[in-house]
């Protein structure tokens, strides 16, 4: 069996004329049978990178695109090249050449051709569709993180918070406790000079009220006797408390 050889100096020229077009060009294809066909510039892309190959066909000779060039394949295998208006044939290694068929004779697999570009443009819009979905994905991603970002956040603060409040809560509560414990130790007391002594939680020692020690209260204090109202305080003269104004008795403390 001969081995196929691709025309690649063909696919070389037409694959150069279809780099100066936009995706939104045609060509134009004459068939063998007269007709045209309009084919999108990404078709002939496609058809292109797949090549031209000459075979041998039932007849025994060199066939391309469905073309008979009429060359029997016997002996050493001729060469092929794009001329400028066919394709062109060599018996000896490429000093002479001669065409034996024009590329408006050669008939294209429409099917092979439409298949190809079906699987460029699906594929294409396979990858932006997986794309899409991807994106979409990690800017989920994103957001999901974002949240427990912020969730984390807020969750160190309001612990933070909490501990803090503990912390005083406990500092409060000792703190009560110890003067609650130094006032108990510490109660007033009578002192050398005759007055009462009261232990003061800011200098934390005793200091003299002024307030003369009779046996009695600290403070003035009242009780009612029947219809009156008695004040009775040991540390001054009651006078001291009393004023009459008018007709009313006003009782300063």
């Amino acid at each position: 069996m001969a081995t196929e050889t691709k025309i690649n100096d063909i696919a070389s020229q037409l694959n150069t004329a279809y780099r100066l077009v936009v995706s939104t060009d045609f060509f134009w294809i004459y068939m063998a049978n007269g007709s045209q066909v309009k084919i999108p510039a990404e078709f002939a892309r496609a058809y292109l990178i797949a090549g031209i190959k000459p075979v041998i066909n039932n007849n025994g000779h060199w066939e391309i695109g469905g073309e008979d060039l009429g060359v029997v394949a016997e002996g050493k295998t001729p060469q092929f090249r794009g001329g400028a208006m066919g394709i062109e044939v060599s018996y000896d290694n490429g000093k002479t050449w001669s065409q034996v068929v024009a590329y408006t004779d050669i008939d294209p697999d429409l099917e092979a051709l439409a298949a190809a570009y079906t699987k460029v443009t699906q594929g294409e819009a396979d990858r932006v569709k997986a794309e899409s979905t991807r994106n979409s994905n990690e800017t989920s991603r994103q957001n999901a993180e974002t949240t427990r970002n912020n969730n984390e956040t807020a969750r160190k603060t309001a612990e933070t918070k909490r501990q803090q409040d503990t912390s005083a809560a406990i500092t409060n509560s000792k703190t009560q406790t110890d003067l609650a414990k130094e006032m108990n130790d510490h109660p007033p007391k009578m002192g050398s000079n005759g007055n009462w002594w009261q232990w003061d939680l800011s200098k934390h020692e005793y200091v003299d009220t002024g307030v003369i020690a009779r046996g009695g209260a600290m403070y003035p204090s009242f009780r009612q006797h029947r219809n009156k109202l008695l004040m009775i305080d040991y540390g001054s003269h009651v006078a001291e408390h009393v004023v009459k104004r008018r007709n009313k008795l006003v009782i300063k403390v």
